[in-house]
């Protein structure tokens, strides 16, 4: 029962809610399962949601997941002499995480805040945000300002104390209706975060020369930078093709650190309707990322 007390939660809340709050008030639920082959990454995830609208101006939304998650992750150490493997570490936990948000319209605009929890063995966050929007040009034109705040402890079994680590991002976006069947999207962000930013749990090997001509392989934890700063761009469009009850969606997006990381991310993505309640989505992603300035790597 402990497994899904999110989920109940979201569900009783959902319930609790008077019926003179407003008319609008639903609730879904949803599970997933992705698993990737020779046992690698399992994950089974159950999600429950309900909404409910406070008044005409404001609405509740309410989100509980629980998620399994087994299989095995890479160490950061080297293969051994002669072998391609990797050393592998086996890894199991359970995530148990809500999310409570609230908009409320104002004029032609609208202040969303949101409250999100999330726990783990090993890991706690407890995260914020605000956003303002407001529209133009006849609701044509939207334009977006959010700030968001996380505080992060991580706590492994070997860690005495937990580490902390602090992150800050700032968005501001514009979303522009093209003609009744074509909208753009831009967003700039930018974020920093201060604290323990390695992986406690991956290792860094390296060969040592105790003496001249007696090299040793030693592992030492991973040591990233306590502070980073990144900038994130990006840029989608869609359109509507009325003939074929379909749509296309491309969205490029640009990633760039003071760790020397630079990616880009390209997407195209169609949407296809048959009848009222089916959607099939092929879509096409490329993805290319830079390594940090940090990582080194030597036969």
């Amino acid at each position: 029962m402990h497994r899904f007390s999110i989920l109940i939660l979201a569900v009783a809340l959902w319930v609790a809610l008077p019926r003179s709050v407003g008319a609008g008030k639903g609730v879904s639920y949803k599970f997933q399962h992705y698993k990737e082959g020779d046992d690698r990454v399992d994950v089974i995830a159950h999600y429950a949601s309900a909404q409910v609208d406070l008044s005409t101006a404001a609405k509740l939304s309410i989100v509980g997941l629980v998620d399994v998650i087994t299989g095995a992750t890479p160490t950061g150490a080297t293969p051994d002499e002669g072998s391609e493997q990797v050393p592998l570490a086996r890894l199991e936990d359970t995530r148990y995480a809500g999310m409570v948000d609230f908009e409320h319209a104002i004029g032609d605009g609208a202040i969303r805040a949101e409250y999100a929890y999330s726990h783990e063995s090993d890991y706690i966050s407890n995260g914020l945000s605000i956003g303002l929007s407001h529209d133009f040009n006849k609701r044509n034109t939207t334009v977006r300002l959010q700030f968001a705040y996380t505080d992060d402890d991580i706590q492994p079994g070997f860690f005495d104390t937990p580490r902390n680590k602090l992150s800050r991002d700032l968005l501001v976006g514009i979303t522009q209706l093209l003609g009744p069947n074509t909208v753009i999207t831009a967003n700039l962000s930018y974020g920093n975060i201060d604290g323990y930013l390695s992986d406690p749990y991956k290792i860094v090997s390296k060969t040592v020369e105790i003496v001249p001509g007696f090299p040793l392989k030693l592992s030492f934890p991973e040591n990233r930078p306590d502070h980073r700063e990144k900038w994130v761009g990006y840029l989608e469009g869609q359109h509507m093709f009325e003939a074929v009850r379909g749509s296309i969606d491309v969205s490029g997006r640009y990633y760039t650190d003071d760790h020397g990381v630079d990616s880009g991310t390209l997407e195209v993505a169609w949407f296809q309707r048959f009848g009222e309640r089916w959607i099939v989505r092929p879509s096409l992603r490329w993805y290319r990322q830079s390594a940090a300035d940090y990582y080194h790597f030597d036969l």
